[in-house]
């Protein structure tokens, strides 16, 4: 049983709908999936990751429980779990950086990066938009 805690994140919203879910399925099986601590930088869509931390990856990431969806508006949303020490890390990156970006990365291009509006617990599920 994996133990950790499940968080999803909805994409911005495009007409293409459909061939940004392939896009994104097709990423998560090439490279890597990784949350980054990147502070006060803004990373657009695309963008490269190399130069920022990683708050959670490669172990952190719940196996198993990452996959490629839409939330009930049909956009598409990348699911996934982290194990207890990412989410620890990622829940304390959040207490200390409201008003800072926290971005996800497939295969080490971003693919969202959220403005942190309140810190987000260990005990329970997250939402980043």
């Amino acid at each position: 049983m994996v133990q950790g805690w499940r968080w999803s994140f909805r994409l911005p919203i495009d007409n293409a709908r459909q061939r940004r879910l392939q896009e994104l399925t097709s990423l998560l099986s090439q490279g890597p999936f990784s949350v980054l601590g990147n502070g006060s930088t803004f990373l657009a869509r695309g963008s490269p990751t190399a130069r920022f931390p990683i708050l959670a990856g490669g172990r952190g990431i719940a196996p198993g429980i990452i996959g490629v969806t839409t939330d009930a508006v049909g956009s598409p949303s990348v699911v996934f779990a982290l194990q207890k020490a990412a989410a620890a890390r990622v829940a304390q990156y959040t207490r200390t950086h409201i008003g800072a970006y926290m971005a996800f990365s497939l295969d080490h291009t971003v693919i969202s990066c959220p403005l942190i509006m309140r810190p987000i617990p260990t005990t329970r599920r997250g939402a980043v938009v």
